[in-house]
């Protein structure tokens, strides 16, 4: 036929398998409404890390960070945190509540 089909039959058939393989870590960020775009969410956590995907529509890009990675000698540093917030351009951020609450008792605003 005038595609070649039959003779490239083999070929056609590993690279669809192939395709079809990388087909579950394929991953489409979703479409997202338009008070949403050019929003950046980080997503603090203490001990468990959330799937925020679905509201990810509706609230901007969300990033995931560990809150323990801007404590230094078990105590909560600033600077890290505000570096990351400028350097990733952070617009929103959402707590986890155990961390909330920790948060609260500080004595820290800018």
């Amino acid at each position: 036929n005038q595609n070649a089909y039959m003779q490239n039959k083999d070929k056609n058939h590993q690279l669809f398998y192939k395709h079809l393989k990388n087909i579950k870590k394929h991953d489409l960020k979703p479409l997202q409404v338009f008070k949403a775009k050019g929003e950046k969410v980080l997503m603090l956590f203490k001990d468990q890390n959330y799937d925020f995907k679905d509201i990810s529509v509706y609230v901007g890009e969300i990033i995931y960070k560990n809150i323990s990675d801007f404590f230094i000698a078990k105590e909560l540093k600033y600077e890290p945190l505000l570096d990351f917030l400028q350097q990733e351009k952070i617009t929103k951020i959402f707590l986890d509540a155990s961390i909330k609450e920790e948060i609260d008792g500080i004595d820290y605003c800018d």
